[in-house]
């Protein structure tokens, strides 16, 4: 489906993938990187003007965003996206590159590539975590551990935390509607989640009232 839409890009270029956290997020980072484009990790919160400027200092020649600004170069939906018949004939051509950006607060972004040998360093560095560190991930004999998955997958640490780690692992994301400290709590009971990296929750309540509330005990 990406490969329908992105036919007429050059092999290498740039996609920014803009995009909160979801299931089909993940679907699309590794489209974009199965049809031989470099994906460009964005905030789907920034403006468009912002986005714009962003795209431009990564030389990205589409985007993919399901928000409503307007941008300079083409922009694919995912209704656009799944309106596309699916190949499965074609052959990948895997790109080896992501690009993450920083915040851009101060005007220009910091762009930072990674490789794969950079990112398979990471998942290298994780092997022994499910028996080393019973408070970040568990190994499947204590239960099915289940992780929050509100760390924006566009920020490094939410990539390799998270979404590299946990997806590598074979554990569960769960996906929230909303990014409310609060509402994140009522909804542990719901999911079973398990909020692995919990001192995110210390931004939207007090330490202390984190340490009262039993639901951040696991299960």
């Amino acid at each position: 489906q990406i490969a329908a839409l992105t036919r007429d890009l050059p092999k290498g270029s740039v996609v920014g993938l803009k995009l909160k956290n979801c299931p089909e997020w993940a679907m699309v980072f590794w489209g974009i990187l199965m049809n031989g484009f470099v994906p460009f990790l964005m905030d789907a919160r920034a403006t468009g003007e912002a986005s714009d400027h962003f795209l431009e200092q990564a030389g990205a020649k589409a985007v993919i965003a399901d928000d409503f600004h307007s941008y300079s170069l083409p922009r694919f939906t995912l209704s656009e996206l799944n309106s596309q018949i699916p190949n499965y004939s074609y052959e990948p051509t895997w790109e080896n590159q992501v690009i993450f950006a920083s915040s851009g607060t101060t005007g220009d972004a910091k762009l930072v590539v990674f490789d794969g040998e950079n990112l398979c360093a990471q998942i290298n560095a994780a092997l022994e975590m499910p028996n080393t560190t019973s408070d970040i991930m568990y190994p499947p004999t204590m239960g099915n551990l289940k992780i929050l998955a509100f760390i924006p997958f566009h920020h490094i640490f939410g990539f390799v935390a998270v979404f590299l780690w946990y997806t590598f692992f074979g554990k569960t994301l769960v996906f929230l509607h909303e990014l409310a400290p609060q509402r994140n709590l009522d909804d542990l009971p719901k999911t079973s989640g398990q909020p692995c990296l919990r001192r995110a929750f210390v931004l939207g309540q007090h330490r202390d009232d984190l340490k009262k509330d039993r639901r951040l005990t696991r299960t």
